[in-house]
This record gives structure tokens, C-alpha cells and sequence, in this order.
């Protein structure tokens, strides 16, 4: 119970200022990008990276992404997400939703809304819109803001992909006069080496906090199961996973260790056709 009141505290204390940029983050994207540090597949997302980048296009023509976090050991908090694409080559639509249970006291939900088209030249843009909304104090008090994202994406090549993402374009705040969001951005790198072995590379740029870096491997073991690691720096973090296929469907294993919050889990499960 002291546990939670501390991190009720963190989280109550995120509002007032801004987001934890360092020793504390949510887990975004799918859980197979959270088993590689934060860094995506660029050319095999899934929808619920169209959080990290709303420029990605998924494979195949319909998508579905849900995943259930437990978040860190120091507390009873559970992460829920889950998003759904539709593709049509030139033109992708994505909406998500999330939301962090396990308290009468706090409760916060996030709304997504993603759109990319596709360029000449292998290029491809997007947009996306995140509404935000928490409640505190027993439902007493509550906020609310929409972020509006920036991402580009470029196949330069059938091994190599580059995107660039900047987040919270508008400087959302949750009051008049409050302190806005941060700027945040993303500059990532995908090279596949082989069919069996991947790399991916990131780098975090935020306002007033230390560049943060990513590095990411995916092992194809085989056609229906896959390893994923990954070390972030700023605070460290060491991650991994697996992931397994049943025909279309696909069940992904993350865990992260970070070195002032400890370990969480991340299940999720993931069709497309």
C-alpha cells in the first residue's frame, strides 16, 4: 500500500510539472518494440507503434495490436493498450486507446487518432492527435489535453529504413498557464543484415533532459518465433523478449529492467491479415 501511495504521488507530481522523462516512462509502442528498448521494426511495425510514429505502415491490409503491462514492481498499476490499422498502400488510418488501472485514486486514458500517406520515392508522412485525460482524487478533479504528432518515414532501401517523429508539436498543456508538454523527438534506423538477424538504433531528443539512445536486435530463429533485445541509456535499461506466431495470430513476451524502478512485464497479442 506504501508502494502505491508513492507512486500515486509520482504520478500526481507528473501533472503539476511535466512527464518523467528519465527514471520513470510508460511503456509505449507494441511489446515487441518494448522487448528492443523503445526501438521499432520500420518495416515491420505493428498499430500500437503508430504510437512512437504515426508515419509507419503496417503489414498487411487490417491490423490488430493489444498488449497488458504490469507497471514496474513497485506498484499495483497495470498499463492496458490496444489499436487497430487499416491499410490501403498510399493511404493508413490507426486509433488506439489506452489506459493505467489499478487505483480508486487515479485513473488516466488516452485516446489515439494516426494517419499516413505515401510519397513518391519511398517516403511516407504522417500525423496523429492524443487526447489525454486523467482523473485524481477519487474522480473529483480532472485534466485533459490533445498532443498532436509529426512522423516521416523513409524505405531508403530493402534492408535499410530511417524515421523521424516529433511529439507534442502543439505544446499541449493540461491548464492555461501550466507548464506545456515537452518537445520530444526520434530519430531511428532499421537495417535488416539477413533474413535471420536485424538492428535498430534510436536516439530520444527531449527538451532540457540528456539524449537518450536505444539499441535493438530481432533474432528470427525461426518462421514462427523470434528473440528481441535491447539496452537504453539515460537511465540503463535492459530488455527482452520473444515472439510467437499461430498462423495469423502472434503472442509477444517483454520484460525491462530499469535501475531505479526495477523490472515490468509486457504481454500482448497481435493479428493482421
Amino acid at each position: 500500500m506504501q508502494n502505491r501511495s508513492i507512486l500515486l504521488l509520482l504520478l500526481v507530481l507528473m501533472i503539476g510539472t511535466e512527464p518523467a522523462s528519465g527514471a520513470f516512462e510508460y511503456p509505449s509502442g507494441s511489446v515487441k518494440s518494448f522487448a528492443k528498448a523503445g526501438c521499432v521494426n520500420l518495416h515491420k511495425p505493428s498499430p500500437l507503434d503508430l504510437y512512437i510514429d504515426p508515419a509507419l505502415r503496417i503489414l498487411g491490409k487490417i491490423g490488430v495490436d493489444l498488449s497488458l503491462s504490469r507497471l514496474y514492481n513497485m506498484s499495483d498499476f497495470q498499463l492496458v493498450s490496444g489499436a487497430a490499422s487499416l491499410d490501403r498502400k498510399t493511404f493508413s488510418l490507426t486509433v488506439g486507446s489506452t489506459q493505467l488501472t489499478g487505483s480508486d485514486y487515479y485513473w488516466e486514458r488516452s485516446y489515439l487518432l494516426a494517419a499516413s500517406v505515401g510519397l513518391p520515392y519511398r517516403l511516407r508522412v504522417g500525423a496523429s492527435a492524443n487526447y489525454l485525460r486523467v482523473e485524481y482524487a477519487g474522480g473529483y478533479s480532472s485534466l485533459g489535453l490533445t498532443a498532436l504528432n509529426l512522423g516521416v518515414a523513409w524505405h531508403a532501401h530493402e534492408t535499410v529504413a530511417l524515421g523521424v517523429v516529433a511529439r507534442n508539436v502543439n505544446r499541449p498543456q493540461y491548464t492555461s498557464g501550466s507548464q506545456s508538454l515537452p518537445l520530444t523527438s526520434e530519430i531511428s534506423v532499421s537495417y535488416i543484415f539477413s533474413d535471420a538477424f536485424s538492428f535498430f538504433l534510436t536516439q530520444h531528443l527531449e527538451e532540457k533532459v540528456r539524449d537518450r539512445f536505444f539499441v535493438g536486435q530481432e533474432v528470427n530463429v525461426s518462421k514462427e518465433f523470434s528473440l528481441n533485445l535491447g539496452l537504453a541509456t539515460e537511465p540503463t535499461e535492459i530488455s527482452g523478449g520473444f515472439s510467437l506466431g499461430v498462423g495469423s495470430l502472434i503472442f509477444d513476451y517483454g520484460f525491462r529492467d530499469n535501475v531505479y524502478l526495477g523490472g515490468t512485464h509486457r504481454f500482448g497479442l497481435r493479428y493482421t491479415r
